[in-house]
């Protein structure tokens, strides 16, 4: 029960994100378009202003904070959960797979301006290696108390 629901999560995590990201770059594309006058050409604007016209071709910013923390939380939750839930490795592709597709489509319409430190990065890899580590002892005590047990009662 708590392993569907936990897949069920990761589903939802791979379309959620990435459907007011792909909206916000459907709604600056028709905003450029109008201001163009309904053309591709770039030369036309209706705006007088050149800060106006900035303003509607630059974009938004890109925020790679919020991106970088869905990244991580998404390599953890498949790294931790996928020795007992194989299926994790195929949602964890999945997941990649569209987030580089819509970032790299998000490049071309925001602005991007790194805001991370790698402070960031070596937590989560600490945070990472201890959970490995009391997973694989674990792993080891279980396993040795069941072949133990099972060797108790073949002898």
């Amino acid at each position: 029960m708590v392993g569907s629901t936990i897949i069920l999560t990761m589903v939802l995590r791979l379309v959620t994100p990435h459907i007011f990201t792909i909206g916000n770059i459907f709604i600056t594309c028709c905003k450029r378009w109008y201001d163009r006058k309904w053309t591709m050409d770039r030369l036309k604007t209706r705006q007088v202003l050149q800060e106006d016209y900035e303003e509607i071709n630059s974009g938004t910013e890109f925020r790679l904070d919020f991106r970088y923390a869905s990244v991580l939380t998404t390599i953890f939750m498949v790294m931790m959960y996928s020795p007992g839930m194989p299926m994790m490795y195929i949602i964890g592709f999945a997941y990649f797979f569209i987030t580089y597709w819509t970032d790299k489509a998000l490049c071309k319409f925001d602005q991007i301006l790194i805001h991370y430190s790698i402070e960031m990065e070596q937590e989560a890899s600490s945070i990472y290696s201890s959970f490995g580590i009391k997973n694989k002892k674990s792993d080891e005590v279980l396993l040795n108390s069941s072949l133990r047990h099972r060797l108790n009662h073949v002898y």
